[in-house]
């Protein structure tokens, strides 16, 4: 698995069994951030992202981190989480709020899975420029004024400049169309 070989040229046998080797030694749970951007780049992948909304209906949004290698610039984005092995989705959204993600420092009692939505890999409007995505969207209120300090919260139509098109153009407009279906529903 020499760095020399074309992208495109075919694993042999030997380098698949290499492969296979390796990833039996990569933890449960966990993908080295070396080699993610690089894995998930080649499957559909299954993110559950955590719309958040304050009673006067702005979504809540975060910047990536710092050195970020997927998303450089450390754009904006709607917070969000991947299951983990032996972990339903309930469990890993309660580990998302648990993180340092900013979902700490809501006051949010209830989030609801609303529905999933492709995002499909490319640079076009709602896109995802490094992956192709079956996102999970749930949708959640925050209650009372924000106190954190990292984060925050903006008019769905005035979003940061610099925020992740999928989440602009896919996944907040997903959140928002079930708001306005379900006006009764408490969250």
């Amino acid at each position: 698995m020499a760095g020399t070989s074309k992208a495109k040229e075919p694993l042999s046998a030997a380098e698949i069994r290499q492969c296979a080797d390796l990833m039996e030694r990569i933890p449960d749970g966990f993908i080295p951030p070396e080699i993610f951007p690089k894995w998930v780049g080649k499957f559909p992948s299954g993110p559950m992202e955590i719309i958040i909304f304050d009673e006067h209906g702005q979504v809540f949004m975060i910047p990536r981190p710092d050195g970020d290698k997927e998303y450089p610039g450390k754009p904006s984005h709607c917070p969000g989480t991947v299951q983990r092995p032996g972990e339903t989705e309930a469990q890993a959204i309660r580990r998302a709020f648990k993180s340092g993600e900013g979902l700490n420092s809501l006051n949010v009692q209830r989030v609801i899975r609303i529905c999933d939505a492709d995002v499909m890999k490319g640079t076009g409007r709602g896109e995802n420029p490094t992956r192709q995505e079956r996102a999970v969207i749930w949708v959640g209120f925050h209650k009372g004024p924000f106190t954190g300090n990292f984060g925050g919260f903006y008019d769905p139509n005035h979003l940061p400049e610099n925020t992740l098109e999928h989440h602009r153009n896919t996944l907040i407009p997903h959140a928002i169309a079930w708001m306005l279906l379900h006006p009764r529903v408490e969250i």
